[in-house]
């Protein structure tokens, strides 16, 4: 945090979404803003967990570079979870 402002770059695998959550938690809930780089699971999978069942979590931004459909296609491991984001 600086500034009183919290940034958030990626956030983790979905498992890690109740560690995240306990940190976000001692930063007040609220996030400025949510940088997710790209959509692999490692990156924005506790992402999605916090978006299906945000709780108290306040989330003012998230920024992300547009995902196509090549893009997500070329993964397809990936494509399920990208598409649900």
């Amino acid at each position: 945090m600086k500034n009183n402002k919290v940034v958030v770059m990626d956030g983790g695998v979905k498992e890690e979404t109740a560690y995240l959550r306990g940190f976000l938690a001692a930063l007040g809930n609220k996030v400025d803003v949510w940088f997710v780089s790209h959509p692999h699971p490692d990156h924005m999978g506790a992402l999605n967990e916090i978006l299906l069942n945000p709780g108290e979590i306040k989330i003012n931004s998230i920024c992300l570079s547009e995902f196509s459909n090549e893009f997500c296609k070329s993964e397809p491991d990936y494509q399920s979870q990208a598409e649900e984001f």
